[in-house]
Order: structure tokens, then C-alpha cells, then sequence
């Protein structure tokens, strides 16, 4: 199922689906080449990251200020920008 949602994404060229394509590759984790911004392993990869967040928050009590809370903890060295 998540190999037709990005094969699908791929082929669309709104700015909706831009948008969720870099969303997707942030959530991948993966660095891009900049002129190749998007893949669909690295979108393929963040769909599955994002997958793993909504059956997390769809689940259990689990919330987003939880899961920043939670990030706070395990990355003491954030980013301050």
C-alpha cells in the first residue's frame, strides 16, 4: 500500500504533493543531493516513518507534546534555530 501512495505522489506535480514529498523526505532522515531533492526510496522511507507515527498516536494515549517532551529528553543537544 505505501509503494502505490509514493508511486502515486511521484506522478503528481501540485504544490500540495511537493510539499508532502519534502515532508516525507525530512521524515526519512535521508541527506539529499540538491538537485535531486526527492526519491521515491527517501519518500518511501519517510511514509513509513509517518505510518509509524499515526498508528502511535491513533493507538495510544500517546500525544505530540508527549513526543516533544519525549525528544527533549533523548536529543539534550537541539538545534536552537
Amino acid at each position: 500500500m505505501a509503494c502505490v501512495v509514493v508511486w502515486d505522489l511521484e506522478r503528481d506535480k501540485s504544490p500540495e504533493a511537493d510539499e508532502t514529498k519534502a515532508i516525507l523526505v525530512r521524515l526519512s532522515g535521508r541527506s539529499m543531493k540538491a538537485n535531486r531533492p526527492v526519491t521515491a526510496p527517501a519518500s518511501l522511507a519517510g511514509d513509513m516513518v509517518l505510518l509509524a507515527m499515526q498508528d502511535l498516536f491513533t493507538q495510544t494515549d500517546f500525544d505530540i507534546q508527549q513526543l516533544q517532551q519525549l525528544a527533549n529528553q533523548a536529543l539534550p543537544f537541539k538545534n536552537s534555530s
